[in-house]
């Protein structure tokens, strides 16, 4: 009985276990479904929000490419705008400079065109007398050199004057260097100047435009003198300006406002008697306004000087081309001392040295030019490689030995000249003279019919008013030379008193 009670009770809980089982087996798939449900939410929920985030990144993106291309045009509009600036800042510097250069022109031509009444009363009188000359030149008609003798009494006035505005020339012996363009000149009056500072302009193109007195002294400057009398103080840069290029940037011929520039300062050697003249060359390499008159310039101040240096360029010709020795045969070159320099001698080796040397001898001797010596120079170097005679320094060393009278030497120039007329009248009247001789002779002791007879009266009359008109000439020439002696005697007595 309790077996089949045991068992009942079993089988009813079984019964019991089953029907749980069977019910927590639903429940769970119901929270199966239920959860999967709630994932497949989320799923969904978490794709939607994907797409929305890779549709807020596709923005974000194309917004950011969007922003690069908006940086990138600024970047340029900023680079753009900097060139600009720089330019602008560039094109401001260039106009500072510009301007700078006007107001230094404008103050330059300012000051050269100051009259400076003491010094025009010092040289008036020989002015006067100078225009009398010219006057007197153009009306006579006897002398065929009278280009020639215009320019050396041209360089006589031009040396007063220069002397009256610096005395110290009074006291030195001056030494013009000339030559053609390139040849050195101004590098060669460098290679004395001791101040590394000073220096005058040199180029390969036509640099000299202003003739330069270059004089020893322990006081240093550099200045500038017009035609009118007045001066302008000069700095070391606005020398080096002072070339035929940055003349033409004035718009028109400075030559005619500026005269001359001076430079005091130290020269190696202690050559304190001896002034060198730099001088334009007188062949410019191209012809215009500025440099067209360089040969007259040359010309000018090459008479001027008791002493004439002549340089030839080794790196060009290398010896006395046939244009130096028609030019050198113009300056009337007797009782000057004459010294040649082959500059640039560092180009070439020793034996093209001598033997250039003896070429140079030999063109000098040919066409009978007395010299004093030859040399082989370097300017760069301020070296003499070989010479023939004497070397450059033993002829500058006697050069600052001589003692020299300025006012002698002035005089006996001025006389040369008006000598040179009154000898071309007195032949012209020697000629007349013998003229109306014979024509008189002809008409005694011929016989000759009325007609011919009234002509050859005629040409009579004629030949005595030319006779006439040439000692009026003679008388006038006379009494000018009277006045252009006193006139420089004025210039000299004024130095004196000073």
């Amino acid at each position: 009985m309790d077996e089949k009670r045991i068992e009942t009770d079993i089988s009813s809980q079984e019964n019991r276990s089953q029907k749980a089982a069977n019910l927590d087996k639903d429940e769970i798939i119901k929270k199966l479904k239920r959860g999967n449900e709630k994932l497949l939410e989320y799923v969904e929920r978490l794709v939607g929000e994907k797409r929305k985030k890779e549709i807020l990144i596709n923005q974000l993106l194309k917004e950011k490419e969007n922003q690069n291309e908006t940086l990138s045009k600024y970047e340029q509009k900023i680079s753009t705008l900097e060139k600009q600036l720089a330019d602008i800042e560039a094109r401001n510097k260039s106009l500072e400079r510009e301007l700078k250069h006007t107001k230094l022109k404008f103050e330059t031509v300012r000051k050269l065109l100051d009259w400076d009444a003491s010094e025009s009363n010092v040289i008036i009188d020989f002015e006067r007398a100078f225009d009398k000359f010219i006057d007197f030149a153009n009306r006579e008609s006897s002398l065929t050199e009278e280009a020639f003798a215009i320019a050396v009494m041209q360089g006589i006035y031009d040396e007063l004057r220069n002397i009256a505005k610096f005395p110290v020339l009074f006291k030195r012996n001056i030494i013009s260097v000339g030559g053609s363009f390139s040849s050195g000149k101004s590098e060669f009056i460098n290679s004395f100047i001791e101040n590394k500072k000073i220096r005058l302009p040199v180029g390969i193109n036509p640099v000299t435009a202003i003739p330069t007195y270059v004089v020893s002294s322990y006081e240093e400057s550099i200045d500038a003198f017009s035609t009118r009398g007045g001066a302008l103080s000069l700095d070391e840069e606005l020398l080096n300006m002072l070339t035929h290029d940055y003349l033409k940037t004035f718009g028109f011929n400075m030559k005619n406002i500026l005269s001359f520039i001076t430079i005091k300062t130290r020269l190696r050697g202690g050559f304190d008697s001896i002034c060198f003249v730099d001088t334009p060359g007188y062949n410019p390499a191209y012809i215009g306004a500025s440099t067209i008159t360089d040969r007259d310039v040359a010309i000018e101040y090459l008479v001027q000087s008791s002493c004439l240096i002549w340089m030839v360029g080794l790196d060009s010709s290398g010896t006395l081309t046939n244009s130096d020795v028609e030019f050198l045969h113009q300056l009337n070159l007797e009782d000057k001392n004459i010294f040649v320099i082959a500059n640039k001698a560092d180009l070439r080796s020793q034996r093209d040295l001598e033997s250039i040397l003896d070429e140079i001898k030999s063109v000098l001797d040919s066409e009978g030019f007395d010299y004093a010596g030859i040399s082989a120079y370097s300017s760069i170097q301020g070296h003499e490689y070989s010479f023939v005679n004497v070397s450059l320094f033993e002829f500058l060393e006697e050069m600052n030995k001589v003692s020299f009278d300025k006012r002698n030497d002035i005089i006996n120039r001025l006389k040369d000249v008006t000598s040179m007329y009154r000898n071309a009248l007195k032949n012209d009247l020697k000629e007349s003279e013998k003229q109306k001789e014979d024509l008189s002779s002809l008409i005694s002791k011929c016989s000759i019919n009325p007609k011919s007879q009234v002509k050859l009266s005629n040409m009579i009359k004629e030949i005595t008013k030319k006779e006439q008109s040439l000692k009026k000439l003679l008388d006038e020439l006379d009494e000018l030379e009277r006045k252009l002696i006193r006139a420089a005697d004025k210039v000299f007595e004024s130095i004196l008193a000073q």
